[in-house]
């Protein structure tokens, strides 16, 4: 999936532009190429979750 470019303030239009453009990479897949395609993200995307998991964890204010 190409790069969204998204603001600074992070606005509801960039939820839309990011729910469009996962659209627009998903529509033409069928059920295997999408589970495949899941499959093959999941792991970074758990990693980038536990990172920041840890993160939080230490932050005391």
């Amino acid at each position: 999936m190409e790069k969204v470019d998204i603001s600074k303030d992070f606005t509801v239009e960039d939820i839309h532009k990011i729910r469009e453009a996962h659209y627009e990479k998903i529509k033409g897949m069928s059920q295997e190429e999408l589970l495949e395609d899941l499959n093959k993200i999941s792991p970074e995307v758990q990693s980038i979750i536990l990172s920041l998991r840890e993160k939080r964890e230490k932050y005391q204010p």
